[in-house]
């Protein structure tokens, strides 16, 4: 059973019903993960290398008054993205390019959402408040957000009963912090160690993404939010799969298909005039 009656350490990982294994596309090292080769640097300052507590972070902070934060689930003739090569590919031809970007969620085997998941203010996937298996459904789950030039993480429940009308949003799990406290299921010196993503908003509404360079616990990755990142409220993005796509750090990843995809674009023209092209 996914919850215990006395749970001495969290459910080992397990992706939800139906959603996509990991897949390994070429051998990889213990604790190594590949990159493609770079194709252009950015000059913009989003994203850095953050230690805490001897364990190495990726952190790619965002201010949504300035920059657009948006999702990406399927093409226009309905077919998923899958990649991030995919997405930068149609902000091209729309002028701009990928400042940086996640996946963003959890999602099943045709790469569709697994909880509630809206774009351009539509609700494409409705929530998900059922019980079940793996950490999606480690309560409280929780709803990453941008409203506006506003952002926000909220558990679910909260957010249903919130007035809430987003023009972007992702469902995923667990809450990694829920006002400035630690998930609750989370134990101390777990033994479940993985490559985790998440994301937190700061008391000043910058929004923090955060990928772990190493394998961790759900337990020292929500302290990192909380209290190296100072974000009193983090969500869960993904385990095994965690991705990041991050031109000014020359990181490309590629090797998984993913569902969800969030991403932070800015103008072609801003980038080649800051690049000296």
């Amino acid at each position: 059973m996914f919850f215990r009656q006395t749970p001495t350490f969290e459910k080992p990982e397990s992706t939800p019903q139906g959603s996509n294994p990991p897949i390994v596309t070429e051998p990889q090292q213990q604790d190594q993960k590949p990159h493609e080769t770079p194709k252009k640097i950015t000059t913009h300052n989003f994203c850095y290398h953050q230690k805490f507590e001897n364990k190495s972070y990726i952190v790619c902070e965002v201010d949504p008054e300035k920059y657009d934060i948006s999702l990406f689930l399927n093409n226009a003739n309905g077919e998923p993205f899958k990649y991030f090569r995919n997405v930068e590919k149609y902000l091209r031809e729309q002028g701009k390019t990928i400042a940086f970007a996640v996946n963003g969620g959890m999602y099943h085997k045709d790469f569709s959402a697994v909880g509630l998941y809206i774009e351009n203010g539509k609700t494409l996937h409705p929530v998900s408040t059922k019980d079940g298996p793996g950490n999606f459904h480690m309560k409280p789950n929780g709803i990453f957000f941008v409203e506006g030039k506003k952002a926000g993480v909220m558990d679910t429940d909260r957010f249903l009963k919130s007035t809430i009308k987003p023009d972007i949003a992702t469902q995923s799990g667990p809450m990694l912090v829920i006002e400035n406290k630690i998930h609750p299921r989370f134990i101390v010196n777990s033994p479940y160690l993985e490559y985790r993503n998440g994301v937190g908003i700061r008391t000043d509404g910058t929004v923090v993404f955060v990928n772990s360079e190493g394998r961790v616990n759900f337990e020292e990755f929500a302290r990192f939010f909380r209290d190296e990142m100072k974000t009193p409220n983090a969500l869960f993005l993904d385990g095994s799969v965690s991705s990041l796509y991050a031109p000014e750090l020359k990181r490309y990843d590629w090797w998984y298909g993913l569902g969800p995809i969030i991403a932070v674009a800015i103008p072609l023209e801003t980038q080649d005039s800051k690049s000296g092209n």
